[in-house]
């Protein structure tokens, strides 16, 4: 037993409780599956998703094309294929309506770039994946 309250625990409940070698064999496995949950959660706490936010860009300055709206993968969106005249540097939230795009200024954390919405193909291997991966919007240069 990795733990030793847990053995003199479980040798004080086989002696006042005459366990026969089965039980005592039941008891030993609970507690070594109870400990190792415990240590496998403790040690490796489960990953928690970063969640980005699929509207937010980024205003750049690229010479010469001017301000363009970066959309990450080296994709680049002109203002005027949305219909915008001008849009903010730095972060940027657009939003849609009735076939128009908006653009204000925001304070996001640069984490929260660059989401897209995407399908997995294919797996390949545990750390590697095949995506289908739409762009958020607008023609790209």
């Amino acid at each position: 037993m990795p733990d030793d309250g847990d053995r003199d625990r479980i040798e004080a409940e086989t002696a006042n409780n005459r366990w026969p070698t089965r039980e005592l064999e039941r008891q030993v496995h609970l507690a070594l599956h109870a400990a190792l949950q415990y240590l496998e959660t403790s040690l490796h706490p489960p990953l928690e998703p970063l969640r980005g936010r699929i509207d937010v860009v980024c205003g750049v300055d690229l010479p010469p094309a001017g301000r363009l709206l970066d959309l990450g993968f080296t994709l680049y969106a002109r203002l005027s294929d949305l219909g915008l005249e001008r849009a903010p540097l730095g972060d940027v939230v657009k939003s849609r309506q009735d076939q128009r795009y908006t653009v204000r200024a925001t304070s996001s954390r640069k984490v929260r770039y660059y989401t897209y919405l995407a399908q997995v193909e294919r797996v390949i291997d545990g750390d590697a994946l095949l995506l289908q991966i739409q762009p958020i919007y607008g023609a790209f240069i």
